[in-house]
């Protein structure tokens, strides 16, 4: 069974904000392949790593958040998805993830929702992309992103924590 966890205004509205501007003003790379098929490598994402000293004022969130206590911080990275975006089913092995919904408005018509799949692949769970949420998750669990309408605004973001197991040390 998979771990997924939602949280709602995860971020006071000021960090939100400040996360906000970060992504806006962030420069992005091509790359970030969803999935190791060489036939979908024609749809690379737009990411940008970001770096841990800018996180740092964000930390206090996901040390706060009890799905995290027992890993230990990898890495981060602002996604950034436009409506013509083409994203595939992907896992991020053995991490724990957190994605963080950026944008500050965001209607239910203009669809981006991450939707987790069973192992067969049906449809498991869809979360709404909603302002301020946070979904908590095992890596290993399949998931992919609906792209957004074309009625939505140019740029879906959101910021992925991935996170590791703490080893436990060993006397």
């Amino acid at each position: 069974m998979h771990m997924i966890k939602v949280y709602n205004d995860y971020m006071s509205i000021d960090d939100m904000t400040t996360l906000y501007t970060q992504a806006v003003t962030a420069t992005y790379e091509i790359g970030w392949d969803d999935t190791s098929t060489i036939e979908n490598r024609q749809y690379p994402c737009l990411h940008h790593d970001y770096d841990r000293t800018n996180l740092g004022e964000f930390m206090h969130y996901f040390y706060d958040t009890p799905e995290l206590q027992n890993y230990t911080y990898e890495k981060a990275v602002i996604n950034l998805v436009t409506p013509s975006s083409v994203n595939f089913r992907h896992t991020h092995g053995d991490s724990r993830v957190i994605c963080y919904y950026i944008n500050p408005e965001w209607r239910e018509e203009w669809y981006g929702e991450t939707i987790f799949y069973k192992d067969n692949g049906q449809d498991d769970l869809v979360i709404s992309y909603r302002p301020n949420k946070a979904v908590i998750f095992d890596g290993n669990h399949p998931h992919s992103i609906r792209p957004a309408s074309f009625i939505a605004p140019s740029y879906r973001f959101t910021l992925s924590v991935f996170f590791n197991k703490k080893l436990k040390n060993s006397s």
